[in-house]
């Protein structure tokens, strides 16, 4: 029986009226698989920064289990840290202060990992990284000094966080790798816009736009 064999391997059983599918659901599927494929013969990991519900890295892991990739999530799983003068703007709300988005706690991330039945590879190929990213990530670093990275969303919201990790992942992206900027052009957040056109201005590297509306970019030296 299949169902005992899932059970045991901590797999979860949900039938399959239970699935709902949104558009916006399908079209963060196809974004992702577009992208995941325009690097599947560019060595590394893939990378997110800003898990929050857990939505667009799980569909990460997937594509990129499929490609036998290490994948990483980096979130403070606390919301926010201290905003600043760049991420105040006329669309600024409620969601825009320190402390907001603490959807999700670092316990209910790893719940969704199992969830989604993939328990057996976390920790081998499926990793959380806690913390605020200008720890995190200086942090992480110096524990992966070899560490090549093909793809890496950034989901940050905040012009501190887009900036820290523009600057620390760029040195670690292959040729051929691609950052896919999540709120590049939401008026909701413009620190985003602000941190990402200093980087690309300061490297030399255009902002570059995809048919879904979203934007990237690709280190090509």
């Amino acid at each position: 029986m299949l169902g005992p064999v899932l059970r045991k391997n901590d797999r979860k059983i949900v039938p399959y009226s239970e699935l709902i599918f949104s558009k916006k659901d399908l079209t963060r599927a196809e974004y992702f698989f577009d992208f995941s494929e325009k690097v599947c013969d560019v060595p590394g990991v893939f990378i997110e920064c800003g898990f929050g519900l857990g939505n667009s890295f799980m569909v990460i892991t997937y594509f990129g289990l499929k490609q036998n990739r290490k994948i990483y999530g980096f979130d403070s799983f606390q919301g926010f840290p201290p905003l600043s003068q760049n991420d105040i703007g006329s669309m600024s709300s409620e969601k825009s202060k320190s402390g907001a988005w603490n959807h999700t706690s670092f316990e209910e991330a790893e719940n969704k990992i199992a969830t989604f039945g993939y328990a057996p590879m976390y920790k081998s190929n499926i990793f959380l990284e806690p913390g605020f990213v200008e720890v995190s990530i200086p942090r992480f670093l110096e524990q992966n000094l070899d560490l090549t990275v093909a793809l890496l969303h950034l989901d940050l919201d905040l012009y501190e966080g887009y900036k820290v990790a523009l600057h620390a992942f760029w040195p670690k992206i292959s040729i051929g790798g691609l950052v896919l900027l999540d709120e590049y052009d939401d008026p909701k957040w413009p620190g985003a816009k602000t941190a990402v056109d200093e980087f690309s201005k300061q490297m030399g590297v255009s902002v570059q736009s995809h048919p879904s509306g979203k934007h990237f970019l690709k280190k090509t030296k």
